[in-house]
């Protein structure tokens, strides 16, 4: 039962970081173009950057349910790569 606990836990570990460097940056990639919308709403027409930075924040869910479901689906296929690649290699 205590070994079942450690590979949780390395499995956790080895997953954590792309999935936060793949949420991180699919979330960067959609928001990018309302950024630099609201940029040019606050230089150009005069809008606040409180009104902008308030619009952000409520756009972000919206975001985030977008990229959770494609950050899962690329550490899955990132995993079955690596996956049949290990086992391609034990096979030689």
């Amino acid at each position: 039962m205590k070994i079942f606990g450690v590979v949780d836990r390395l499995t956790i570990r080895e997953i954590f970081t792309p999935t936060l460097l793949g949420f991180m940056t699919y979330t960067f990639l959609v928001i990018i173009r309302g950024v630099y919308n609201l940029i040019e709403q606050v230089l150009v027409r005069g809008v606040s950057a409180a009104d902008a930075a308030r619009v952000l924040l409520i756009t972000l869910p919206h975001v985030v349910v977008l990229t959770i479901p494609t950050v899962g689906l690329v550490n899955v296929t990132r995993g079955t790569v690596v996956t049949r690649t290990l086992t391609i290699h034990d096979d030689d």
